[in-house]
């Protein structure tokens, strides 16, 4: 599992098991995003306070029933790791689903 937040073109932050698409021939060709969530962050510290925040977690493409969407690289500003917490609460959410999808089939 490679939980990752991606920065869109439209500003948005996305949260996701976020790995390199290949074409057919291993070239790579964009990236595979599974089970992405948009993050909705509010501050909540006040004035001089260390930085806190709320973030809620939105359903990207809520009106698809796709569970892993091909994001060309073009769509992607940048990727970078997750902040601690953003992660495990995101795992704690949807960890469940996302082992549904790695684990073999029988």
């Amino acid at each position: 599992m490679t939980v990752k937040v991606a920065k869109m073109i439209t500003g948005e932050q996305v949260i996701a098991d976020i790995v390199d698409m290949k074409d057919e021939k291993g070239k790579n060709i964009g990236f595979k995003f599974t089970y992405p969530y948009s993050l909705v962050m509010r501050q909540t510290s006040e004035k001089g306070e260390p930085l806190k925040f709320d973030i809620n977690y939105i359903a990207w493409m809520s009106a698809s029933s796709s569970s892993e969407f091909a994001v060309p690289y073009s769509g992607v500003v940048t990727i970078g790791e997750a902040a601690k917490e953003v992660t495990e609460e995101y795992l704690n959410q949807f960890g469940s689903l996302l082992e549904d999808l790695t684990e073999p089939e029988e």
